[in-house]
């Protein structure tokens, strides 16, 4: 997983918050800051990925991109618009609060502690 804050973004305690508790559900996770330009958010800073290549690898593996919208900062629409053009997907935003995303990390710690603990 990797994650951080779009350009111009530098709300970082969410980020960090949803990066700890992915930590202790066992994610792998890569927290690459603050104020990432949105065209080299994961494509070419995290996985060196050009051009051509990155969008093939985008239109393979992704159907649609998410932005949660937790209200605390307004939605970077220039950056999705940017994001969407490079790499040819459609970009939803999805509003959410932090209670419900705290929700949702915390089944998913849970759901991940049981698999481990059927694991010989």
């Amino acid at each position: 997983m990797v994650i951080g804050n779009i350009e111009d973004d530098f709300h970082s305690l969410g980020r960090r918050i949803v990066a700890s508790f992915l930590s202790a559900a066992d994610w792998e996770v890569h927290d690459i800051g603050n104020d990432v330009p949105a065209e080299t958010f994961i494509i070419e800073q995290e996985l060196g990925l050009h051009g051509e290549t990155a969008r093939d690898l985008f239109r393979e593996t992704c159907r649609v991109l998410v932005y949660l919208d937790t209200g605390l900062a307004l939605v970077p629409e220039k950056e999705l618009n940017a994001c969407a053009i490079y790499t040819g997907l459609l970009v939803k935003v999805k509003k959410t609060g932090l209670e419900h995303l705290k929700k949702v990390l915390l089944r998913a710690e849970a759901s991940a502690r049981k698999s481990l603990e059927m694991t010989p």
